[in-house]
């Protein structure tokens, strides 16, 4: 059965398992899947339309970032209020070029190595972006600033892009404790299974 993923907007294969809406194969999952509980479809749904559009591209890099590490997922009514209340998505331009080069430096053990963003249409969610345009402005941002290098769908950090990935990646690290720890690990535990 066909499905419409709320989050990425895009009809893909669903199938019940239990009480959840198993969604593979979506923009949020690629080559995974993720669980929505079947009953609160609806309720998710409905939400107003300029709540949609601010957090479902939140929601669909959530996921994203949990199935590309390897996590099962699976949400709940409650659990998109809870992200809605912890919504960490990057607002500006440069939030999102933060989560970008983060994104590359994750994928690589050096500068000049290639990420293959293949097709690319379907990778704007890897920083919260609701459209292909915004990311590829942010590409072209980060290209501009010598920060990447771009072929096609490649791209490449350079050692300037490298190095501000690094300075990032460490200050996130030393940054986690106290309160911001307990924030992103409730919010990491959301949907998350065990």
């Amino acid at each position: 059965m066909k499905k419409h993923c709320l989050f990425c907007q895009e009809i893909v294969e669903m199938e019940q398992i239990g009480e959840y809406d198993r969604f593979k194969g979506c923009m949020c999952s690629h080559d995974s899947y993720y669980n929505l509980l079947s009953d609160d479809y609806s309720a998710i749904q409905d939400y107003p339309y300029d709540q949609k559009n601010k957090l479902f591209p939140y929601i669909s890099a959530y996921i994203r970032e949990r199935v590309d590490q390897g996590e099962s997922v699976s949400l709940s009514l409650a659990d998109v209020q809870e992200l809605a209340v912890h919504n960490k998505a990057p607002s500006t331009v440069e939030e999102k070029e933060t989560r970008l080069l983060l994104y590359l430096r994750g994928r690589v053990t050096g500068h000049g190595e290639p990420v293959n963003l293949y097709p690319l249409d379907r990778q704007y969610n890897l920083i919260a972006s609701s459209n292909l345009q915004e990311f590829v402005y942010v590409i072209e941002r980060l290209r501009d600033s010598e920060r990447i290098d771009r072929i096609g769908n490649v791209l490449r950090l350079t050692s300037k892009g490298w190095r501000e990935a690094e300075a990032m990646r460490e200050q996130a690290e030393s940054s986690k404790g106290g309160a911001a720890e307990g924030a992103e690990t409730a919010l990491r535990e959301v949907g998350t299974d065990e």
